[in-house]
């Protein structure tokens, strides 16, 4: 015990605490001791990562739904696209028509029921899908060509000839500029009453030429848009 005080002295006089066992064991406990803010931050960013797991998957889910989707989109329209190149409008009608509710606005999906519309003798069904068209794309030229064959197969011959006439000013391909003018003769021969019905001639070059934007091979040509 002397020889403790002794060295407690020694100690205190140069400035040096001696801790006791028990003095040591608290320091001990107070370091170690958790911090409230600490374990409170770490539990706030545990609830926000709990949180927002739903929410990823949630996300992950709709995304995989619109893939889905669009991959059902485009094979609607691709399978439609090869009816109307074959030559099987009503086909392709019937393929699309279904469809109107959930995908009328598409202007592509428009375009192609349009189309099918008119070659399936449903002029008034295509001028309302080209028109949809029009709306938000109004240099659509195949779209607007269409709609100048639809308007003629519905007797609406003024506004036929203004829209054939505005895609022939845009100087289409040959092929299509050479079917354009068949019509604009068709309009211009019945206009100066050298025939007395135009009809069995709408009738002879719709079936003949199919749609204005094909050749006489029936190879779909595209039409430049502007």
């Amino acid at each position: 015990m002397k020889a403790y005080r002794l060295l407690h002295f020694l100690l205190a006089a140069s400035g040096i605490t001696l801790l006791t066992v028990a003095d040591a064991s608290a320091q001990t406990t107070s370091n170690t001791a958790v911090n409230p803010a600490t374990d409170q931050t770490t539990t706030s960013n545990e609830l926000r990562l709990a949180q927002a797991r739903p929410q990823a998957e949630a996300d992950a889910d709709t995304k995989a739904k619109r893939e889905v989707q669009l991959a059902a989109r485009q094979k609607l329209l691709t399978n439609a696209t090869e009816l109307i190149k074959s030559s099987r409008a009503k086909e392709a009608y019937a393929l699309l028509s279904p469809y109107q509710s959930a995908m009328a606005g598409d202007v592509e999906y428009d375009y192609l029921l349009g189309l099918a519309a008119v070659d399936s003798g449903k002029p008034n069904e295509a001028i309302f899908a080209l028109e949809r068209v029009l709306a938000v794309r109004p240099n659509h030229l195949q779209a607007r060509a269409e709609i100048a064959r639809a308007y003629l197969a519905a007797g609406e011959i003024a506004a036929s000839k203004q829209e054939f006439e505005t895609v022939q000013a845009q100087n289409p391909p040959q092929e299509v500029s050479a079917t354009i003018q068949k019509y604009l003769d068709i309009i211009e021969t019945d206009r100066t009453g050298k025939k007395t019905s135009i009809r069995g001639y709408i009738e002879a070059l719709l079936g003949s030429d199919s749609n204005v934007n094909s050749a006489t091979s029936n190879k779909q040509i595209a039409v430049p848009f502007f």
